[in-house]
């Protein structure tokens, strides 16, 4: 009941191939991009699966030395894709859906960048699995500060890009957390003293009262 969209490896399925060389008449949906589908079952699987074959419109890049004409012709090529799915929206819906991956990978990038995923620290299966687990805390519990203490910016769209434009987990290290200061006690409450910086307490009282509401 999950789904899904698939990038195909089809220049090394010549039945894809050759539905793409055979095809004459594409659906248009914008100036880039154009598309037409099939049903296709790979010979292994057991049912056929919608797929919808998309192409790019990208100018051709012009080699040799430009001529002094009155205008340089120009001509076009195409780039191909042929997306795997379940879903039942139109083609675009699709095609948009499946370009929206580029966040979720963005996502994973950072926890490998900031929260050290890509790191094995230790030689045993249980070692390796609490540093992960850790790093995840690190990484969702900085994404649901942000998400308690900011208001959405966007709305659910075809990419499905978050709904808020979060902060890179470093910056946030950097701004709230690594700042120098003082632990003391005046009047026996314990007390941190900062440089004063009107940028950072604007950030330090947004997350206060975001944690006081959400609490």
């Amino acid at each position: 009941q999950v789904e899904y969209t698939i990038s195909v490896p089809f220049e090394r399925l010549p039945e894809l191939k050759g539905m793409i060389e055979q095809r004459e008449r594409w659906r248009r949906i914008d100036e880039v991009w154009s598309c037409f589908e099939a049903v296709w079952k790979p010979k292994d699987w057991l049912q056929a699966v919608r797929c919808v074959f998309v192409r790019q419109r990208s100018p051709r890049r012009r080699s040799g030395p430009l001529q002094l004409d009155l205008f340089e012709p120009r001509s076009a090529e195409h780039t191909y894709k042929v997306i795997m799915t379940n879903k039942r929206c139109s083609a675009k819906s699709v095609m948009l859906y499946h370009h929206g991956r580029g966040s979720q990978e963005g996502i994973i990038g950072e926890a490998k960048e900031s929260a050290m995923m890509d790191y094995v620290p230790t030689r045993s299966w249980a070692g390796n699995q609490f540093y992960m687990l850790a790093s995840l805390t690190a990484h969702n519990v900085t994404r649901e500060l942000q998400m308690r203490t900011a208001p959405r910016r966007r709305g659910t769209n075809p990419k499905r890009a978050a709904l808020w434009l979060f902060e890179k987990l470093e910056t946030v290290r950097n701004r709230t957390i690594r700042r120098a200061g003082r632990l003391h006690r005046p009047d026996g409450a314990l007390t941190l003293t900062m440089s004063r910086n009107e940028a950072v307490q604007a950030d330090y009282d947004r997350i206060m009262r975001g944690l006081e509401q959400a609490a």
